[in-house]
C-alpha cells in the first residue's frame, strides 16, 4: 500500500507486475483507484475500463497464478489479466502485451507503471543461461542473479517517463 500510494496511479495508467506472485501490488492498485471512484473523482465507465484492461500481471508459477486470479476476482477486478508464463521470455511470446499499445505496435514499452517484487537468490546459468544474451546486463556473462534480469525486464516494459517501483 505504501509503494502504491507513492506511485499515485491514475485511472488512465496501464499497470504491470511482471513477477506478480499472488498479485498484491495489482490488488493494491485496484483498491487505490476504487477509493478515487467512491469519492466521485472517477466516472463509472473509467473505473470499469481500469478494472478490465489496465491491470496486467505475469507469473511463472501456475499455483501463484491461480491464487492471484482468485484474489483479483474477490476484489471485483472484472477480468484477471494475469498470464501464466515466464516474464523473461522473448517479447515474441507477448503479442497481447504489445497489442495494448495499438494494433500495429511492436514495442513492449507500453506500461505507465511497472511495480513488482522479483524473485531473488536464483542464479541464471547453465542451459537457461542461453537467454542471458537477450539482456544488455547479461551479455558476455555465464550466469547472473535473476533479480538483475528482472530489473532490466521491468525497464523494457516501461514507457518513457513511466514509473517503476521494485523491491530490491
Amino acid at each position: 500500500k505504501l509503494i502504491v500510494g507513492i506511485l499515485n496511479p491514475k485511472v488512465s495508467d496501464l499497470i504491470l507486475d511482471p513477477f506478480c506472485g499472488s498479485g498484491h501490488f495489482l490488488t493494491s492498485c485496484l483498491e487505490f483507484i476504487r477509493k478515487e471512484h467512491e469519492s466521485g473523482k472517477i466516472t463509472d465507465y473509467s473505473f470499469h475500463q481500469f478494472k478490465f484492461f489496465h491491470l496486467q500481471g505475469i507469473e511463472k508459477s501456475e499455483r501463484m497464478v491461480r491464487i492471484a486470479m482468485c484474489d483479483m476476482l474477490l476484489q471485483d477486478d472484472g477480468h484477471s489479466n494475469i498470464r501464466c508464463t515466464d516474464a523473461l521470455l522473448s517479447f515474441d511470446n507477448y503479442p497481447d502485451i504489445k497489442a495494448l499499445g495499438g494494433e500495429t505496435n511492436q514495442d513492449p514499452q507500453v506500461f505507465d507503471i511497472v511495480v513488482t517484487n522479483p524473485p531473488f537468490g536464483s542464479l541464471m546459468g547453465g542451459e537457461i543461461g542461453n537467454i542471458l544474451g537477450r539482456f544488455e546486463l547479461g551479455k558476455g556473462k555465464k550466469s547472473l542473479p535473476l533479480e538483475i534480469l528482472g530489473l532490466e525486464r521491468c525497464f523494457q516494459f516501461l514507457k518513457t517517463n513511466g514509473k517503476l517501483a521494485i523491491v530490491l
